[in-house]
């Protein structure tokens, strides 16, 4: 399940808002108020919260995702509340960061809610697209990313991708107490299609003088059938790694 917060100040009429960006106003705007600092992913002593399944000296392990996501549009701001957690604490500071944004930006604007569930489910084979994907933070691996095109590092992109699917899927089942309902929809690997199409590196400034590695508008096909929001690789609390339905043209 999902909760969906559409605001369209007038303001950003005609502004393309990247995932990123909407969570950088956000967080400006709320600078200073009494909003749960979970909203961010972060704890109440402001550090970001870093839950992880499994051991990665055993093969096994990733972070837990965010429970609010944050997403963007020609001139709107998205927010998704993911899973009980995500839809209880997105209801509870609506109105705060209504508030806070309506003070920040200035102007009318207008907000619509919707809601949906999350699904994921083997499928005969779909496109999608990830704007940025970032594959690592860790300043020793950035250059066996940089100057490379997806295809050359399409184990490292495939296993993002994969994790970040299986992360989502298991924290919503336990997070809804439906037991290994999504996290069976991913097919196993002899059965798994998930190949890597296009993208390029690019790295992504994340603190002064510290970049991340990254591959923007990969494009992948893989025969799992997604609904609702998902994503992968790191900063997801950051708005990057959220995954679209490639809609041909």
């Amino acid at each position: 399940m999902y909760k969906e917060l559409l605001l369209f100040p007038e303001v950003l009429k005609g502004q393309q808002i990247y995932p990123e960006d909407a969570r950088s106003l956000v967080a400006k705007a709320c600078d200073g108020r009494s909003i749960d600092p979970a909203i961010f992913a972060r704890g109440p002593d402001g550090k970001t919260l870093q839950g992880r399944y499994g051991d990665d000296r055993k093969g096994e392990g990733f972070g837990l995702p965010p429970s609010i996501i944050f997403d963007g549009g020609n001139g709107f701001i998205r927010i998704y509340g993911i899973g009980k957690s995500g839809t209880d604490l997105l209801a509870e500071h609506t109105a705060s960061i209504v508030t806070a944004l309506s003070k920040h930006l200035g102007g009318p604007y207008r907000m619509e809610f919707k809601h949906g569930d999350c699904e994921l489910q083997m499928s005969e084979p779909i496109l999608y697209s990830i704007r940025k994907l970032i594959v690592s933070k860790k300043p020793a691996k950035l250059s066996h990313f940089f100057g490379v095109t997806a295809q050359e590092r399409a184990p490292e992109i495939k296993k993002e991708i994969l994790n970040g699917l299986i992360s989502m899927a298991r924290w919503l089942d336990e997070d809804l107490g439906t037991p290994h309902l999504l996290e069976h929809g991913i097919p196993s690997d002899d059965s798994l299609i998930l190949d890597i199409l296009e993208g390029e590196s690019v790295p992504i400034p994340i603190k002064p003088g510290i970049p991340a590695a990254a591959f923007k508008n990969i494009t992948f096909c893989t025969n799992i059938s997604l609904n609702g929001p998902w994503m992968a690789g790191k900063l997801r609390s950051r708005g990057y790694g959220l995954i679209r339905r490639r809609i041909e043209r």
